[in-house]
């Protein structure tokens, strides 16, 4: 089989993008009144596309103007869809390397005349994977106790990671600080996170991370940066399908997956204002031929912790928030890797405080 290029992989998916997809079956018959309740139900569930395809179908668009609920799944939809629209786009990308070790991943980045940084990952990972990567990712009071850090060439690392808030089920607001070399200031992250999940029939899950400030919400909830911290300008969103057996992410792959189970293609995409006029060249070759890739490895490598039960302190949020939330993403995995749509015999287990996935 010949692999497919970047270009060739993520153009075949433009056919794909929302709101392309089609609408939720046995809607045609439904009153406007009946498609805004099953809208609105879809997005409590965290279903935002499959919420939106129905509340997009409702005919008197008042009673989408009148419901704060439906207007939020909208909005958020529409955050969801253009994230689909830059995944699928491959122009302006610089390749930085790849990785086939243990992992295989592809890092691409972009920088504008700004310095703004932006980078993106095609990686693949097996299902077993998937809950132990965004248990990882999801545990933000967890990330100083393994996010890595620098002390040569350039100090660098997180000095302080703080949830703000927990909405809901997949939705957060998070304080990061971080420390960056002399004669930068420390800059600061505030982020709101949401995720989406689009499995079935479409076999997506989505989540997206952006700034916001201190007018989020009722105002209260952000603060202000502390004295000499710079607030930056921020985002990174994960898309998760079934990778196709020609990425070009496995075409040297050296590593060995888990016989039998099926395999996840997860990108990541990464936006970095730093919020100073000039980015020194040598310091932005650390960030992109180093940093990057060290810090993903460094996630991957805790997800494999995770799910052998080595990090005690995620396998005691796991337990804790199993029937909250990890049961629900183990489901999600099983119709993220399901063939032909149908769902795998599939069940979660705790082995020593980790997670397996028995087939």
């Amino acid at each position: 089989m010949t692999p497919r290029t970047l270009d060739s992989m993520e153009s075949s998916e433009t056919s794909d993008q929302q709101p392309k997809e089609g609408t939720t079956t046995s809607s045609t018959n439904m009153t406007d009144d009946e498609l805004l309740t099953a809208g609105v139900a879809e997005f409590r569930q965290d279903r935002i596309l499959p919420g939106a395809r129905l509340l997009r179908q409702v005919r008197d668009p008042s009673k989408l103007e009148t419901d704060k609920e439906a207007q939020e799944c909208l909005h958020r939809a529409s955050l969801m869809e253009t994230l689909r629209e830059e995944v699928s786009a491959p122009s302006g990308w610089t390749k930085q390397g790849e990785s086939h070790g243990n992992r295989d991943f592809l890092v691409y980045y972009k920088t504008d005349d700004g310095g703004k940084l932006t980078c993106r990952i095609e990686s693949v990972i097996e299902a077993s994977l998937y809950v132990p990567f965004l248990c990882v990712m999801n545990e933000t009071d967890l990330y100083e106790t393994w996010f890595p850090s620098w002390s040569f060439p350039f100090k660098m690392g997180i000095a302080k990671s703080t949830k703000l808030s927990q909405p809901g089920r997949c939705e957060q607001v998070v304080q990061l600080t971080v420390n960056l070399p002399f004669p930068m200031s420390d800059r600061e992250i505030v982020f709101w996170g949401f995720a989406d999940d689009d499995c079935q029939g479409h076999q997506k899950v989505g989540a997206r991370l952006r700034t916001i400030d201190e007018s989020y919400g009722d105002g209260q909830l952000v603060p202000p940066p502390d004295r000499g911290v710079v607030r930056m300008e921020f985002s990174c969103d994960f898309l998760f399908r079934p990778c196709p057996d020609d990425h070009p992410a496995l075409t040297h792959s050296k590593a060995r997956y888990p016989a039998g189970e099926r395999k996840i293609l997860l990108s990541t995409q990464m936006y970095c204002d730093p919020k100073v006029g000039f980015v020194p060249q040598p310091f932005l070759n650390f960030v992109t031929r180093h940093c990057i890739g060290t810090v993903w490895n460094m996630i991957l490598s805790v997800s494999e912790q995770v799910k052998e039960g080595k990090r005690p302190q995620h396998s005691e949020v796991i337990a804790a928030k199993r029937e909250e939330i990890y049961d629900w993403m183990e489901g999600r995995a099983q119709l993220l890797t399901a063939a032909e749509g149908q769902s795998q015999i599939a069940s979660i287990s705790s082995a020593s405080g980790g997670i397996v996935i028995q087939e």
